[in-house]
């Protein structure tokens, strides 16, 4: 028969004291926090996200209106719109 080779290498923790229950309950009492904090970062990049859309939608509405009107311009005119550069004094 072949070499028996592990897939996994498994760690072993070295087994630590028992907690006391000072300690048991400053590591529920972390747990706690770190979770209400993870609950946290995701409802503000929720937050931040729906907002960007929102920012992103106006802009495209705005982008699409100057384009109707450019086109109308242009269409009116003869000629192309000759941008923002033309327009300054």
């Amino acid at each position: 028969m072949g070499t028996l080779i592990p897939l996994f290498n498994r760690k072993r923790t070295p087994t630590k004291a028992p907690l006391t229950p000072e300690q048991a309950l400053r590591v529920k009492l972390l747990t706690n926090s770190l979770e209400a904090l993870k609950r946290e970062e995701r409802a503000i990049e929720e937050a931040i996200t729906t907002k960007c859309r929102d920012e992103i939608e106006r802009l495209n509405a705005i982008d699409s209106q100057m384009h109707k009107l450019k086109s109308e311009l242009e269409e009116l005119s003869g000629l192309p719109w000759p941008g923002p550069s033309c327009s300054k004094g």
